[in-house]
């Protein structure tokens, strides 16, 4: 099962009308002993194909800590609980509702998502790292209203588009159409600062609209230069 220690931080969001939101975020590189979940066939084939050793056992790692998340969760054998993508490249459990969950990852980073009820969680998290051309590729996926309030003459620093971007996966991430969607086509809210109230955020799916909650994790409750941020969608 996932390890009790100080390297396994949970919390609780708590969204309008619909049960919470747990996030498990855990280190890596820190937890030392592999996960006690063994990991799967599959699995071992995936990891062997990276062409660095510690991207293998990084992989291994939260592969083994989900199924092993789920698995307390759901009383179900770990062993059952693979996962494969489906269309949109979304890992997919069979039979696993009500419960849902979502993932990402950055470095040694790893922060899983679940919920138990017809939403369904999305969750990103970014670590700081050197982008050259942040201002650029901000604007590239700023929709015109985000744009215009930000104002002609901000200029987007690396920890600024990293906020943003964050935000952007969460939402895009928990309607479940991954990149198919286009960012700039969302409008949420830019300030560089933590989002700390629920707010509603319009993402653009099949011709209409789907609204969808979210928050960030407060910095001051993350790792330094940490960015995590939830969204939670309508379930189909």
């Amino acid at each position: 099962m996932p390890p009790r220690t100080a390297e396994h931080a949970r919390f609780r969001i708590d969204f309008p009308e619909a049960p919470p939101v747990d996030v498990h975020l855990l280190d890596l590189d820190a937890i030392g002993d592999p996960p006690e979940v063994a990991p799967l066939e599959d699995e071992m084939r995936r990891a062997e194909r990276f062409h660095h050793e510690a991207d293998g056992r990084r992989f291994l790692a939260r592969r083994g800590l989900l199924r092993g998340l789920l698995a307390e969760r759901t009383g179900r054998d770990p062993r059952d609980l693979g996962s494969t993508p489906d269309e949109f490249g979304r890992p997919c459990i069979p039979d696993l509702e009500p419960l849902r969950f979502n993932t990402s990852r950055t470095g040694p980073w790893f922060v899983a998502a679940l919920h138990e009820g017809t939403a369904v969680p999305g969750v990103d998290i970014e670590s700081p790292r050197a982008l050259p051309d942040a201002d650029s590729v901000g604007r590239r996926i700023l929709s015109d209203d985000e744009s215009r309030s930000l104002g002609s003459d901000h200029v987007m620093e690396p920890e600024h588009l990293l906020r943003v971007w964050t935000r952007k996966e969460a939402v895009i991430k928990a309607v479940g159409r991954g990149l198919a969607i286009d960012p700039s086509s969302v409008t949420l809210p830019v300030e560089p600062g933590d989002l700390l109230e629920p707010t509603v955020v319009p993402v653009p799916v099949d011709r209409t609209s789907c609204d969808v909650w979210l928050m960030d994790l407060p910095a001051s409750r993350l790792p330094e230069g940490l960015f995590l941020s939830v969204a939670l969608a309508p379930g189909s």
